[in-house]
């Protein structure tokens, strides 16, 4: 299940907000299917106004305890369960173009709290966690 709205609050206020959630099983042994992500949860505040924008995003994430065949016939593969973490995202970006292309130069700041923590779908999680706080620079070409 996959949802997302936008909403204008006002002249260049606009509220964002989604949610996705996965639930697989395989039937026959009655276990969880592999690699399932988490229930995860989207909001946002955005400034929109001609080529610009700028805003802060949140990203919730659930716990994810239903794991693929822990422990499974007497062997120790599967998955472990990962915590839930919520994540910021602040960014701005400018738009600019010719009738043919449009290019985007978009400043952003991942996780803006430098929250640690480990994404349930990463082969290495149990190993390393994400990446902290970081800052990108990201020019786009659209033709």
């Amino acid at each position: 299940m996959e949802s997302h709205v936008d909403l204008r609050v006002g002249p260049v206020v606009w509220l964002e907000g989604g949610l996705d959630y996965v639930r697989g099983e395989l039937t026959s042994l009655d276990l969880a299917m592999p690699r399932i992500p988490p229930l995860r949860g989207l909001a946002g505040l955005h400034l929109r106004r001609n080529a610009f924008e700028a805003g802060i995003d949140g990203t919730f994430t659930a716990k994810q305890d239903r794991v693929y065949a822990q422990g499974f016939a007497g062997t120790t593969i599967g998955e472990t369960p990962t915590e839930g973490y919520n994540l910021a995202k602040i960014f701005a970006s400018y738009t600019f173009g010719t009738a043919t292309t449009a290019s985007t130069i978009t400043l952003r700041l991942d996780n803006a709290t430098n929250t640690l923590y480990h994404n349930h779908l990463n082969y290495l999680k149990d190993l390393a966690p994400e990446m902290g706080r970081n800052f990108a620079v990201v020019y786009s070409v659209r033709f």
